[in-house]
C-alpha cells in the first residue's frame, strides 16, 4: 500500500512559529476597574454642588442673606449669580463626560471585531459614562427646577433696594416724574444705622431723602445711583453702599420750560421770562403764550422772551403755554414772589398850620421830614388837587381860590427811583363876612364838579338861590357865561343857550351890601349838534295789510354830510340800508316801532323813531246769491266773498228750516214763498256779524 503524502503550503495566516502564534492570540490586559469609583466621585461632586447651592440660596437672617451681604450683593442678585454658577459647573462637567462618552463610543465602533476584549472594554466605558451623563443631566434638571423656584420665591419676598413708581423705568416718554424709594435697602438694622441717602439721578440732579421724586424732561439713558451711608452701632465706623437702577427715556413729548429773573424782589418788580428751553422734538413750537396772574387768560404775553412788571406785593403763579402746529400744548408754571416795597416815607408839614383854612390865604407846605431807607431823596412833587400846576420843589406856597375839600398829595423819589407818597385832606372855607356863591343848573351835573356837557344848541337854566352870606345881605348876582370877563346876565335865576361848540367857564359873582364878593364857576362843554334825525310816515295806523311810506329827508347834519340811512321796520324783517325815503308793507297786525339811523360821512349817527299800529280789518258779514228768485223747486248758490275781517266760522239760515256751515253753500227751495236768507260770521274771538237778503220763490 502506497502512502500518499500531502504537502500543505503555509498561508499568510498560518503561524510559522507556534510560540509566536501563542503570543499574538493573547488578549490585552483589561483596564483597571475604576468605574464605580468614578461614579461615586461624580455623585459626591453633584451632591456637594447642589447641596452647597441649596444651602447658600436658602440662608437668610432678617431678610438678608449673609453670604450675599458679605460680598456686597443683594439677595436677588446673589441668587441669580449662584444659579448661573451652578448651571456653568453642570454644563462643564456634562460637556466633559459627553466628550468622554463619545470618545469611547467611537473607539468601540472602530476597534476590529477580532479584538473582542478591547472592543468590549470601550463599549463598557461608553455605557458607564453615558449613565453618568444621564445622572448628571437629571441632577442638573432637578437643580434648575429647585433653584429657579427659590429665585422666584426670593424675588417675590425680597424687594429691590430701589423701588420705583412707575415700576417699569424703561421705554418711557418725557416729561415723566419717577418716585424713588430706598426703604427696602438690604441691611441688618440691628447692627447698622443709616445716616444719609444720596441720590444721583443721572442728569446732574440729586436728592437726599429716603423717598425722592424726580422729573425727567429729556431723552436719554440715566444711571440712577443711590449711595447709602451707614454706621456700625458697635464700632461707630461709617461705610457706604451703592445701589443703582436704569431709567431709559426713549421719547420726548412737547415740553414747556421757562426761566424767570428775578424770581423775587420788591414791588414794582420787573421780571424777564424766557421760554427758549421749551422743546418740541417733532418740530417747531408755534405759539408761546403767557398768563401772569393764573386767571386762565393767556393773552397777557406772547413770544419766547417777555417782560412783565408786578406792581403790587403778593405771590403770583405765572403760567407758560406752548402749542405746536398740530395743536398739541403743554404748560409749566413758576411762582414769582413780590415783596413789599421799601419805599421812602413822605411827610407833609404846614408852616403855622391854622385850625381853619380859608380862600385867598397863602400857605407854605414843607417836606423836610421825609426820609428814605435807600438813601437820598432827589425829587419832590406837590399836587394841590385844585387843577393848578404840579410844584416840583422841596417846599411850596399855595393859595386856594375856591372853598372845598382838597386832597393834597406829596410824592418823593429817592436815589434808587423808589417813590413814596402821602396825602393830606384839608377843608378850605370862606372868611366870615364874605358871601358864598353857589351855582345850580338844569340840567344838573352828573356828579359834583363834573361840569355840564351838551350839544348845540345847549340851553341851561342857571340858579344862584343856594348862594349864602353870613350877614344875609347879598344885593347882586352877576353872570359871565363864556369866560370873557364881561357879565352877560344879572339875577338870581337866568337862562342861557350855547349856540357854538367849545368849552366854557360859566361864572357867578355874588356881591353883598358891604361890597364883599364871592365867586363860583362851572365848566360847560358844548359839542357839535351832530346828526339830527327826523322821520315821518304817510300813515301811522291802518288795517292789515298796510303799506306805509317813510320819509327821513328832513334829517340834518350841520357839521357834515349824511351819507346813508339804516332802516329797522320793527317787524323782524332784515335791517335795510337805503335812501332817505322808503316804503314798507306790514302783513300782520301789531304795534311796530320803526327807527331810522342817519349815518354821516364821519360815521357819526342820529336816530329817530315812529310808532305804526296795524289793525285787523273789522269783521263784517256780506254775501250774494247767484239768483234772487225763481220757480219752485229753485236751487241757487250763496257767495260770502264780500265779507271782511278774519272769518273763522260761517253759519247759514235759509229761512225754510234749512241751514249750512259751508263757506259757499248751495240750497234748493221746494215751495213758493218769500224767504229771508241770513249769514252769520264769527272770528276766533267770537265776534259775530250778520247779513240777510230776500229770495222770492213762485209756483
Amino acid at each position: 500500500m502506497n502512502e500518499i503524502q500531502t504537502n500543505v503550503t503555509p498561508s499568510d495566516n498560518t503561524p510559522v512559529n507556534p510560540s509566536q502564534q501563542v503570543a499574538q492570540s493573547t488578549p490585552p490586559t483589561p483596564p483597571k476597574k475604576n468605574l464605580k469609583k468614578y461614579i461615586i466621585l461624580f455623585l459626591i461632586l453633584l451632591i456637594l454642588i447642589g447641596g452647597g447651592a441649596f444651602f447658600a440660596v436658602s440662608q437668610t437672617i432678617q431678610g438678608v442673606n449673609p453670604l450675599a451681604d458679605s460680598i456686597g450683593m443683594n439677595q436677588v442678585s446673589f441668587s441669580k449669580l449662584l444659579i448661573a454658577t451652578v448651571h456653568l459647573v453642570f454644563m462643564i462637567i456634562a460637556a466633559m463626560i459627553f466628550i468622554f462618552t463619545a470618545y469611547n463610543f467611537f473607539k468601540s465602533a472602530t476597534t476590529k471585531k477580532e479584538d473582542i476584549l478591547t472592543k468590549k472594554s470601550y463599549k463598557k466605558k461608553s455605557i458607564s459614562s453615558a449613565a453618568i451623563l444621564l445622572i448628571i443631566l437629571i441632577g442638573w434638571g432637578i437643580s434648575y427646577i429647585y433653584l429657579d423656584g427659590k429665585r422666584a420665591e426670593v424675588e417675590a419676598t425680597v424687594k429691590p433696594p430701589i423701588v420705583t413708581t412707575p415700576t417699569e423705568t424703561l421705554h418711557l416718554t418725557a416729561p415723566v416724574e419717577i418716585k424713588f424709594d430706598a426703604t427696602n435697602v438690604p441691611m441688618d438694622r440691628t447692627q447698622f444705622q443709616i445716616i444719609a441717602y444720596d441720590w444721583n439721578f443721572g442728569d446732574h440732579s440729586s436728592g437726599t431723602s429716603q423717598k425722592s421724586a424726580h422729573q425727567y424732561t429729556k431723552k436719554g439713558v440715566f444711571n440712577v445711583v443711590l449711595t447709602v451711608t451707614k454706621r456700625d452701632r458697635n464700632t461707630l465706623q461709617e461705610t457706604k453702599d451703592q445701589y443703582s437702577t436704569i431709567v431709559s427715556i426713549e421719547k420726548q413729548a412737547l415740553t414747556a420750560d421757562m426761566s424767570a429773573a428775578p424770581e423775587s424782589g420788591e414791588a414794582p418788580l420787573e421780571v424777564s421770562f424766557d421760554a427758549a428751553k421749551s422743546v418740541n422734538p417733532d418740530g417747531k413750537i408755534d405759539k408761546y403764550e403767557w398768563d401772569f396772574n393764573n386767571d386762565g387768560d393767556f393773552s397777557d404775553g406772547q413770544g419766547v422772551a417777555v417782560k412783565h412788571t408786578f406792581d403790587k406785593m403778593g405771590k403770583y403763579r405765572v403760567v407758560l403755554r406752548v402749542t405746536s402746529k398740530a395743536g398739541d400744548y403743554n404748560t409749566i408754571d413758576k411762582e414769582i414772589n413780590v415783596e413789599e416795597s421799601k419805599a421812602p416815607k413822605a411827610v407833609i408839614t404846614v408852616v403855622g398850620e391854622p385850625s381853619v383854612y380859608t380862600i385867598g390865604q397863602g400857605y407854605t407846605f414843607k417836606s423836610e421830614n421825609s426820609v428814605s431807607p435807600n438813601g437820598k431823596i432827589e425829587k419832590y412833587s406837590w399836587d394841590f388837587d385844585d387843577g393848578s400846576t404840579v410844584v416840583s420843589t422841596k417846599s411850596a406856597t399855595h393859595i386856594f381860590k375856591k372853598e372845598g375839600n382838597y386832597n393834597i398829595k406829596l410824592t418823593v423819589t429817592d436815589e434808587k427811583g423808589k417813590d413814596g407818597e402821602i396825602k393830606k385832606v384839608i377843608n378850605v372855607g370862606i372868611p366870615k363876612g364874605i358871601p358864598k356863591a353857589k351855582i345850580t343848573t338844569e340840567p344838573a351835573e352828573s356828579k359834583p364838579d363834573a361840569g355840564l356837557e351838551g350839544k348845540v344848541p345847549f340851553a341851561i337854566s342857571f340858579d344862584a338861590s343856594k348862594s349864602a352870606d353870613s350877614d344875609n345881605n347879598m344885593v347882586e348876582y352877576k353872570w359871565d357865561f363864556d369866560g370873557d370877563g364881561t357879565y352877560d346876565s344879572f339875577g338870581k335865576t337866568v337862562y342861557y343857550t350855547y349856540n357854538k361848540e367849545g368849552t366854557y367857564n360859566a361864572t357867578l359873582e355874588v356881591v353883598d351890601a358891604d361890597n364883599n364878593s364871592g365867586k363860583d364857576s362851572i365848566k360847560v362843554k358844548v359839542g357839535s349838534q351832530g346828526i339830527k334825525a327826523e322821520l315821518k310816515a304817510d300813515k301811522l295806523d291802518g288795517n292789515v295789510p298796510l303799506t306805509v311810506q317813510f320819509d327821513a329827508s328832513g334829517s340834518s347834519y350841520a357839521s357834515g354830510k349824511i351819507t346813508n340811512y339804516k332802516w329797522d321796520f320793527g317787524d323782524g324783517t332784515p335791517v335795510k340800508f337805503s335812501t332817505s325815503s322808503i316804503s314798507h308793507k306790514y302783513t300782520a297786525t301789531g304795534t311796530y316801532t320803526v327807527s331810522v339811523t342817519a349815518i354821516g360821512s364821519d360815521n357819526s349817527a342820529g336816530t329817530a323813531q315812529v310808532i305804526i299800529n296795524v289793525r285787523e280789518i273789522p269783521l263784517s258779514a256780506c254775501f250774494k246769491a247767484l239768483s234772487d228768485g225763481g220757480k219752485a223747486p229753485f236751487t241757487t248758490t250763496f257767495d260770502p266773498s264780500c265779507s271782511t275781517g278774519t272769518v273763522a266760522k260761517y253759519s247759514w239760515d235759509f229761512g225754510d228750516s234749512g241751514a249750512s256751515s259751508d263757506v259757499k253753500p248751495s240750497h234748493t227751495f221746494n215751495k213758493a214763498g218769500d224767504y229771508t236768507v241770513t249769514l252769520e260770521v264769527s272770528d276766533s274771538d267770537n265776534t259775530v256779524s250778520q247779513s240777510s237778503i230776500k229770495i222770492k220763490i213762485t209756483d
